[in-house]
């Protein structure tokens, strides 16, 4: 429960700061989609990388291929959590 209310508060503050800058894109880093990530593995465990599959095929299909984009990152990062590639308590470094 404490997963889903932190998920939630996540998508409703993204959503109050979009709109006050004028619906402009938000833009999240990498390690803002870690922590989005571990908080949707821990929720949902292995069905959150079926559910980015699923979404970046159905927003392709859509031709919304920003958002196809996002959650196709995203579904990295569950993978990567997910085959424990990534520990979703650590920040991650890019190269």
């Amino acid at each position: 429960m404490a997963a889903t209310v932190v998920i939630n508060l996540l998508l409703i503050m993204v959503w109050f700061y979009e709109r006050r800058a004028g619906g402009l894109p938000m833009h999240m880093n990498a390690d803002d989609l870690r922590r989005l990530a571990a908080e949707l593995a821990a929720e949902h465990g292995s069905a959150a990388r079926d559910y980015a599959h699923r979404a970046v095929m159905t927003f392709q299909s859509e031709g919304e291929q920003d958002r196809a984009r996002f959650w196709f990152a995203l579904g990295i990062f569950l993978d990567d959590i997910m085959l424990r590639r990534l520990d979703p308590g650590e920040p991650i470094i890019l190269q």
